[in-house]
């Protein structure tokens, strides 16, 4: 069995403005428990702290993995280099499957004014003069750890299992065991929480995600809980943005109309939850280029209702079939006149 997979050099990454080093063997994405690595098809000649070992193209490796003692036959994994389509951990964890944070940037504030934290605004929600979040990440818990940002492991979503519904808190897809929750889910204090991700574009650019929010009702699409992703180039011009609200007639969304807290409480409010699913952005024109992504999750407009959002195994490289049936279609660079407006098409 052989794997096919790519790097990025440090020249690469520095084409596109980026001081990343050439990409090491941890970067490398296998799935499997108790991984190790090893430079011989015979598997005799172990590599250990893979953090240290950088990629040359045509390189191959052999990895197995061990289960209840017993270790599997190796699985070649050949390496090529890549002239553009670079992305820095991808999936929330280091090479030992514990969570980093690392190539990503958070921005969030409570309590703004209403015209900041409106859905679906045009315009970035990184106010000039905001203040990157810098507190440390902690692991999700809605009564102990329900911060702006956190990240969440292998296990059922505490509001989803409080009402019956068992979806887990990281995607099924791949096998990335953390992901990021953007956007507490304990109050509606008017806040919005932004996560900031640069990389060199390539074909296409995609991730995973579940949504879930109140869904107040209220009467404009700028009062609901939301969730905004925008794409700007290596000017900083904005190339796409796409609007989610909460809306139970969006076929993404499924409804829970008498919710209950995880702690057993009434809630008084609808909730919309979507399944994991996943989200492609044809990035083809932007190829080589430093872009960067902006996903911005927010509460309503008036204090009392939360959105929230999970986020995990982003991608970037060339298209194939397969790769991702995006929930809302196909987006391209152009044009972005959907900003603003709720998803029609669905592919779930």
């Amino acid at each position: 069995a052989e794997s096919l997979q790519t790097f990025c050099t440090a020249a690469t990454w520095a084409a596109a403005g980026f001081t990343n080093p050439t990409d090491d063997l941890s970067s490398v994405l296998v799935c499997g428990e108790n991984l190790q690595w090893y430079s011989d098809a015979a598997a005799t000649i172990p590599v250990n702290n893979i953090s240290t070992v950088s990629l040359v193209n045509g390189d191959v490796y052999y990895v197995t993995q061990t289960i209840a003692g017993c270790e599997s036959e190796p699985l070649a994994v050949s390496l090529t280099e890549n002239q553009c389509a670079c992305i820095e951990n991808p999936s929330f964890q280091n090479e030992n499957g514990s969570f980093d944070v690392s190539g990503y940037t958070f921005y969030t504030q409570d309590n703004g004014t209403a015209s900041q934290v409106e859905a679906c605004k045009t315009s970035s929600y990184i106010l000039p003069g905001m203040s990157q979040y810098t507190a440390t990440i902690d692991e999700y818990n809605y009564s102990t750890s329900n911060d702006p940002i956190n990240y969440a492991s292998p296990g059922m979503n505490e509001w989803l299992a409080a009402n019956g519904v068992n979806i887990s808190t990281t995607s099924p897809f791949g096998c990335s065991s953390k992901s990021i929750k953007l956007n507490n889910d304990n109050n509606g204090s008017r806040s919005r929480t932004t996560m900031v991700k640069e990389f060199v574009a390539g074909e296409v650019l995609s991730f995973d995600f579940m949504f879930l929010m109140d869904d107040p009702g209220h009467t404009y699409i700028e009062q609901q809980p939301f969730v905004t992703i925008k794409l700007y180039d290596e000017n900083s011009n904005l190339v796409q943005s796409r609007c989610v609200i909460a809306d139970p007639e969006n076929c993404i969304f499924n409804t829970i109309n008498s919710a209950v807290k995880p702690n057993g409480s009434t809630h008084g409010t609808p909730i919309v939850y979507s399944d994991w699913s996943c989200l492609k952005l044809n990035t083809i024109e932007l190829q080589g280029q430093a872009a960067r992504l902006e996903i911005t999750t927010g509460d309503c407009i008036f204090s009392a209702h939360f959105g929230t959002a999970y986020f995990d195994n982003f991608y970037v490289g060339d298209d194939s079939p397969g790769l991702c049936d995006s929930a809302f279609g196909y987006m391209s660079i152009d044009p972005i006149a959907q900003t603003g407006t709720p998803y029609e098409a669905c592919s779930l």
